[in-house]
C-alpha cells in the first residue's frame, strides 16, 4: 500500500522488471485507484484530499509511437466520452511548459467549459519522454541487440468528471442528465395539501378513511398513468380506472404536502 498523488513511480519500478525486449512493447497498464492530494481548500467532486480515479500507463519503443498514443487517448477516449455522452463542451489543447505534469515533456488536456464560463480540467494525457525510463531503468533490447530506454506516457481522469457534469447541466432547480447517460428520464409531481383535510395536531396523516379517499381521488390521473406505463396496456389501464376509492387509497400514501405512489 502506497499513499501517493499519482502512480508513475510505482508503475515505473514494475515496468523495469517486466520489459526486457522490444517484443514486450508497447506495454499498456490501466488501473482504478484512490490517490491523495494536499488540497488547501477541498471542494466536493472537484478538489478533494482523496479521490478515485482511472489512470493508464504505457511504454513504447519510439517517441513517435508514444506521442501518437497519448493523443489517441485524449481524443478517442476522454474527449469522445465527455462530448458524446456527458454533452460537455470542451477545449482541447497543450499545456504551457510552466503548467505541465512534473516530469512530462508534453501535457495534453481536456478543458471543459462550465455554465459560468470558467474552464475545468477533466482529463489529461502526458508524454513522459524518457525521463521516468531513465530514472527507473526501463530498458529494452531492440532488434539490433542494442539496449535502449523506453518512451512512456500516462493519462488519467477522476471523479472530478462527476463535478463537471453537475456544473455543466445543473442549476439551483436541480440537475438534468444528458439522454446518452440517463436513458430513462423521470420527473417528480407534487400535490398541494387539501384545504379541508382532517388531521390531528402535529400529524400530517389523515385521520379517516374519507380523507384518504379524497386524497386518493386527487391522485387518480397520476395513478391511471402509472397503471398504463407499468402494464403497457390500455386495457389494463381501463380496468384499473373503475377500481374503488378504497383500492386507490391503498395504493397511495399521504405525507405532508405530497402524495407518494407505492
Amino acid at each position: 500500500m502506497v499513499v501517493r498523488p499519482t502512480s508513475e513511480t510505482v508503475i515505473g519500478e514494475f515496468m523495469a522488471k517486466w520489459i526486457q525486449s522490444y517484443r514486450d512493447l508497447p506495454l499498456l497498464l490501466n488501473q482504478w485507484a484512490n490517490v491523495v492530494r494536499w488540497e488547501l481548500r477541498p471542494r466536493v467532486f472537484l478538489c478533494t484530499s482523496e479521490f478515485l480515479w482511472q489512470e493508464g500507463h504505457t511504454a513504447h519503443a519510439t517517441r513517435e509511437d508514444a506521442a501518437a498514443y497519448a493523443a489517441k487517448i485524449l481524443h478517442e477516449v476522454y474527449a469522445d466520452f465527455m462530448v458524446n455522452v456527458l454533452a460537455v463542451p470542451l477545449n482541447l489543447g497543450i499545456k504551457p511548459s510552466y503548467d505541465r505534469f512534473a516530469g512530462a515533456v508534453n501535457t495534453l488536456a481536456c478543458e471543459a467549459m462550465m455554465r459560468d464560463g470558467k474552464a475545468l480540467q477533466m482529463g489529461t494525457s502526458h508524454e513522459l519522454g524518457q525521463n521516468f525510463a531513465k530514472a527507473f531503468d526501463i530498458l529494452y533490447v531492440d532488434g539490433d541487440n542494442n539496449q535502449r530506454h523506453a518512451w512512456t506516457t500516462s493519462w488519467g481522469a477522476s471523479t472530478r468528471m462527476v463535478g463537471g457534469l453537475i456544473m455543466a447541466h445543473g442549476d439551483d432547480n436541480g440537475l438534468r442528465v444528458p439522454p446518452a447517460l440517463a436513458h430513462i428520464q423521470a420527473s417528480s409531481s407534487w400535490f398541494g395539501r387539501a384545504a379541508r383535510s382532517t388531521t390531528q395536531p402535529g400529524s400530517s396523516w389523515p385521520t379517516s378513511a374519507t380523507s384518504a379517499s379524497r386524497f386518493a381521488s386527487t391522485a387518480r390521473p397520476l395513478l391511471r398513468w402509472v397503471a398504463g406505463s407499468r402494464t403497457g396496456s390500455s386495457r389494463a389501464c381501463t380496468r384499473r380506472r373503475h377500481s374503488s376509492s378504497l383500492s386507490l387509497a391503498s395504493r397511495t400514501r399521504w405525507n405532508g404536502s405530497a402524495i407518494w405512489v407505492t
